[in-house]
């Protein structure tokens, strides 16, 4: 691991303000209606017993096929399951959720490029309040979107073990984010052959 360099501690105080202000909002959270269909599906697995392919809570009485992938709301039915309530895990989520992605971001940046350029993309990311927006709203694409980057960085390293469990994941959290980084997987081994 390189030094913690003055870029590092940058990034860290920012991470840590980005944190204070997220759990400063706490009590108006969750901000979106997005993840009450999550917390709804996680409810639907439960009275089944487990995974279902078929989503009656939602389209009854007769019901379609579910064709979200299922990592999330499994998690999600796991907590209930232990007794966690719906609203504190919205909360949660949407608190922890956007730390999570800026610091897998700027991982992957300062372990893959340097600390400089994994501190400007933190600010850059962490700056743009759309992009935050986009982060909370859309939960299970900026899971998705983090098993992506840690896959990436996987191939990178060439821990072909690593990046396949974690685009696995990606694939079992969101149906659009992970066909992203399966293209972008093929397209940078056509370009590198030493990675394919």
């Amino acid at each position: 691991p390189r030094d913690i360099s003055r870029w590092d501690l940058y990034s860290i105080l920012i991470a840590v303000l980005f944190l204070a202000l997220q759990i400063a909002r706490w009590r108006i959270l969750p901000q979106f209606m997005d993840m009450y269909y999550h917390l709804l599906t996680a409810w639907g697995f439960l009275e089944s017993g487990g995974y279902v392919g078929w989503d009656f809570w939602q389209y009854a009485p007769v019901g379609r096929p579910h064709i979200y992938p299922p990592f999330f709301h499994l998690l999600l039915a796991f907590l209930l399951k232990f007794g966690i309530s719906a609203s504190v895990l919205a909360k949660s989520f949407e608190v922890a959720t956007p730390i999570v992605f800026l610091s897998a971001f700027w991982y992957f940046l300062r372990r893959n490029f340097n600390n400089k350029l994994a501190f400007f993309g933190l600010l850059a990311v962490g700056s743009s309040f759309s992009f935050y927006l986009s982060l909370i709203n859309h939960i299970p694409a900026t899971i998705a979107f983090i098993f992506g980057l840690l896959a990436f960085d996987g191939l990178l390293r060439k821990k072909a073990i690593m990046a396949f469990v974690f685009l696995t994941l990606c694939f079992y959290t969101h149906i659009g984010i992970s066909w992203f980084f399966g293209l972008s997987f093929l397209i940078f081994g056509a370009f590198h052959k030493e990675y394919r």
